[in-house]
């Protein structure tokens, strides 16, 4: 009996996908297993396959694991060597899968085992397995105010920051989105700044590319909240990211944020005086105040009101107020400032800004304005303190009115502060108190004082001028009254010093009189005035006095009186009469007087006698005469004299060579006189020849009448005679020349040929 022995081996080849999951995710791992059994009636000898890890997968340290023979992951040979009769040889392929296979499939295909005998059959291999990797790729785009305050205030940073996840199951290629930094924002250097990818700053793209399962993206806009933003919200919107793959939720994705800039409406009000108070004439100070207005806040402010109430208060002192001007405008285009520069006046009005104008001052803008205000010095007692009251409604950048979370209007307000920075507290300034709202002093300074001075003298050659000489004449009562320009009368009497001289100091602005108390011995002479001012007989009227003001020109020049004539010549030399009738007699002159002499004319004239046909008469009414018996043809008048008046005499010289054999010559520098012979001329120039022989007992026996002659010497030099004498002589002399024109016409009209 024989047998033949089965050769075959049938091997049969079984892969499986051992991880399980056909629909693995990205980084997930998966297993393959590959099972060789030999279910032929022979051994099978050599058996080995190839199979390698599919592309697509990382192999793990699991990877070519194999239960006998060998593995070459390179090659993919497995090498089982002998399989016995039901026996099973196993190789594991194990990767992760790569990221980026989202949506594809991956297969792992092996041979079929085989060996030196021959297999009949491939029935139940299974040769090949895949799986087809998940393709989801949740893109999450989440948005967040990474600066953290919601209510910032101008300047302040807004940082937004927007992060894009893959939190899919698949790589997500070409994934971007698009946001723009918002209105209201100006970018700084920061804005734009990205983890990954590009982003253009005009569009708005952010091009982020591949991101992985897990991965993030980020960009950062980022910019400074603009002047006027305030109350105004601020959003920043982007659109979510996408990409390649799809996104089958938009769960977690928060696409928005915003900020509210904080509404912050405010004033400053800074005051002061511009320069120096003026003083006018009629005694009140004029002071230019200046206001500076500044918002200080983050919104514009319309409706603006500036009050002034400087009545109120300044109280009595308050005058008058104008001369409103905008001197500084606002610089910002969208402020509009008009002040009420024909309405004010700090009493009835003091509204400073035009309320017939739409006013609107924007954030951080500024003006000033400045204003005249009179006060009456007279009138303060304390320093006079003042502040502006201001306010204004926030409105947003399209002029409506902001409101407060109840609803109601935000208004800025403010008081002025003293000095001239809005935006401070003045620290420093003259009238600082530590506050920013101090009020803005005034103390009218003391007004300047004036006076008013002079001299009353002895006008010795009653020019009206006060000459070498000529002294003050002490203890003379000058008495000084008017008004001053608030209106006080003012009386005030001092007495002249030991030079004359009288001084009224501490007087203020006004108008005023002097008037002197005649002094005794003296008559009236000319009365010198200041500029503009009105004399009379002892008195300066209508002097203008201002303020500071010094008038100095003022005097008064007194003619001494005549009490006594001389009576005697110097030496034996004989009385000069005058002439008889009525008076009875006119007293002599003494030729050459040494020194100055006055009188009143009624003193030597006794009662005058009337006038009658141009002719003077005595008691008796007949006509005068003189010693002579020549009748007297003229007259006088005592026409503008007075009891008091004044004559005096101003001396004349005239040299001459004197050579005196007599006893008793009359020469004491101050003159000469002279023999010579003499005619009746009147009022005409008498030449004298003869040489100079003058002494003190020589007279010339002569009758002669000689009214206002002038002798004229040979040398050139001229002397006056003024004497009226009798048969007894005449002494013409240098010396003394009588001045007053009202003596003189009065002597001339008593005198005729």
């Amino acid at each position: 009996e024989s047998v033949v022995v089965d050769e075959s081996a049938d091997l049969v080849t079984v892969k499986t996908l051992a991880s399980g999951d056909a629909n693995p995710l990205e980084g997930d791992v998966v297993t393959f297993q590959i099972e060789v059994t030999n279910n032929g009636g022979a051994q099978a000898t050599n058996v080995s396959l190839t199979d390698l890890l599919p592309a697509g997968l990382t192999a793990t340290a699991g990877n070519g694991a194999i239960s006998q023979g060998t593995y070459s992951s390179n090659t993919g040979l497995f090498n089982i060597g002998t399989l016995n009769v039901g026996e099973t040889a196993t190789l594991t392929l194990e990767g992760t899968v790569d990221a980026g296979q989202g949506g594809n499939t991956i297969v792992n295909i092996t041979t079929a085992a085989a060996g030196d005998q021959p297999d009949p059959t491939t029935a139940g291999d299974d040769l090949d397995e895949a799986v087809v990797v998940d393709a989801d790729a949740d893109l999450v785009t989440v948005k967040t105010l990474a600066s953290g305050n919601a209510t910032p205030d101008a300047g302040d940073v807004v940082t937004f920051q927007i992060e894009v996840t893959n939190n899919g199951t698949a790589q997500a290629t070409n994934v971007s989105l698009v946001d723009l930094l918002p209105f209201g924002l100006t970018a700084t250097g920061g804005n734009g700044a990205v983890t990954q990818g590009t982003y253009n700053s005009v569009t708005g793209l952010f091009d982020i590319g591949t991101l992985d399962v897990g991965e993030t993206a980020t960009l950062t806009l980022e910019g400074t909240v603009n002047v006027g933003q305030a109350g105004e919200p601020i959003t920043n919107v982007t659109t979510a990211a996408t990409g390649d793959q799809p996104d089958p939720t938009t769960a977690g994705d928060d696409l928005e944020e915003s900020v509210t800039p904080i509404v912050i409406a405010d004033l400053g009000i800074a005051k002061s005086i511009a320069g120096e108070p003026i003083l006018t004439d009629i005694g009140n100070y004029v002071v230019t105040y200046q206001v500076v207005i500044e918002n200080t806040g983050n919104v514009d402010l319309a409706n603006l009101s500036f009050l002034e109430d400087l009545a109120a208060q300044f109280g009595a002192p308050f005058v008058d107020a104008g001369n409103l001007t905008l001197t500084v405008p606002p610089s910002n285009s969208g402020s509009s400032i008009t002040v009420d520069s024909a309405g004010f006046n700090g009493s009835s009005s003091i509204e400073l800004i035009d309320g017939s104008s739409s006013s609107i001052l924007a954030a951080g803008d500024s003006f000033t304005i400045e204003f005249d205000v009179e006060i009456d010095p007279t009138q303060v007692q304390a320093p006079l303190e003042n502040q502006v009251e201001g306010s204004g409604d926030a409105v947003n950048s399209s002029g409506q009115p902001l409101t407060d979370a109840s609803g109601a209007p935000i208004v800025a307000v403010d008081e002025s502060d003293s000095g001239t920075d809005p935006n401070s507290t003045n620290a420093g300034s003259p009238d600082d108190q530590g506050t920013s709202d101090d009020p803005t002093l005034f103390d009218p300074p003391e007004v300047p004082l004036s006076s008013i001075s002079g001299t009353v003298f002895q006008d010795d050659n009653g020019d009206g001028i006060q000459n070498p000489g000529e002294g003050g004449i002490a203890g003379v009562e000058i008495t000084l009254t008017g008004t001053d320009v608030y209106g006080n009368p003012v009386e005030v009497t001092v007495l002249t010093d030991a030079n004359g001289n009288y001084t009224f100091d501490g007087l203020v602005a006004g108008t005023y009189s002097i008037s002197q108390a005649q002094p005794e011995g003296f008559e009236d002479g000319n009365v010198n005035g200041s500029p503009g001012s009105t004399v009379g007989t002892n008195l300066i009227s209508d002097i203008s006095l201002g303020f500071g003001e010094a008038v100095e020109s003022t005097s008064f020049a007194e003619l001494p009186i005549v009490d006594e004539l001389f009576t005697e010549l110097p030496g034996d030399g004989p009385i000069n009469n005058g002439a008889s009738g009525n008076p009875p007699q006119l007293p002599g002159f003494l030729p050459g007087f040494l020194s100055p002499v006055g009188g009143t004319i009624s003193s030597f004239l006794g009662s005058p006698g009337p006038i009658y046909s141009g002719i003077p008469i005595n008691a008796n009414g007949a006509p005068l005469s003189l010693d002579s018996g020549r009748a007297v043809t003229g007259g006088y008048s005592a026409d503008g004299i007075s009891e008091g008046t004044t004559v005096g005499y101003e001396e004349v010289s005239c040299e001459c060579e004197c050579d005196c054999d007599c006893a008793t010559p009359v020469d004491s520098g101050e003159g000469c006189i002279m023999e010579m012979p003499v005619q009746e001329i009147i009022g005409e120039e008498v030449i004298i020849e003869g040489e100079c022989e003058a002494c003190a007992d020589d007279v010339i026996q002569e009758e002669v009448i000689i009214e206002d002659g002038t002798i004229i010497l040979e040398n050139g030099d001229q002397c006056q005679i003024v004497e009226e004498v009798d048969s007894s002589g005449l002494f013409p002399h240098c010396g003394e020349k009588l001045r007053g024109s009202s003596f003189l016409q009065r002597f001339n009209n008593w005198l005729s040929k």
